[in-house]
């Protein structure tokens, strides 16, 4: 996720008023923070070519699942959102406090030069993805595209991004699809950063974490 703001909101030609317009637009944006919330996935089982992988494509972010697409918040409804997230972790009842993971197709995307693990559709896992999007309500989501992804919700590990056209085939072709990971979901999280610094999504500060 970029620290750009979302192209849709882009103008390359424009009036002096519609331009005052759009600057107020960008600035509001720019105070408005972004939330997400994704489940932490620890692995049970990693194949020895993920290590390798990472390092040579430069994907070293920590494994999680995106449950709640990155949207914008302002400032004052935050409060409100963690009780609301809270408040359902609480009261969402998953056995063991344990969701069980496994992973068995790989994809790739050339448009975002992005490659992926398809998790196996897991009934809980989903529902509480489902639920969880009902009990937030609708904030503007940063992509417009997010829409699509949570309504049609398929767990994924991405495992490499922003690759050059021509580094997605050679990606694809050093995973070993034979030889997938594993793993469970003990933990979500919550983080909710400034627009202009999402950068920073990953500073303790701007994450709160929830047990299923």
């Amino acid at each position: 996720m970029g620290s750009n703001l979302p192209a849709r909101i882009k103008a390359p030609h424009c009036t002096s008023r519609k331009t005052s317009l759009l600057d107020k637009l960008l600035l509001y944006l720019r105070l408005m923070k972004v939330f997400a919330v994704y489940a932490n996935v620890e692995l049970t089982y990693k194949p020895m070519w993920l290590d390798a992988f990472q390092t040579k494509y430069g994907s070293s972010h920590p494994y999680h699942i995106t449950l709640k697409q990155p949207s914008y918040i302002e400032e004052d409804q935050i409060p409100h959102l963690q009780q609301q997230v809270a408040a359902f972790f609480s009261s969402f009842r998953v056995p063991d406090h344990t969701i069980a993971i496994a992973f068995d197709t790989v994809k790739d995307d050339a448009t975002d030069g992005s490659i992926i693990l398809l998790g196996k559709q897991d009934k809980l896992l989903h529902g509480m993805q489902k639920k969880l999007v009902d009990v937030l309500g609708r904030y503007p989501y940063y992509e417009p595209e997010s829409v699509n992804w949570e309504r049609d919700f398929r767990p994924h590990l991405t495992i490499a991004y922003d690759l050059v056209p021509e580094l997605v085939d050679q990606a694809q072709s050093d995973v070993r699809q034979d030889d997938l990971p594993r793993g469970l979901i003990t933990e979500v999280t919550l983080v909710v950063v400034s627009n202009d610094e999402l950068h920073e999504a990953a500073t303790p500060a701007n994450l709160s974490h929830y047990s299923l």
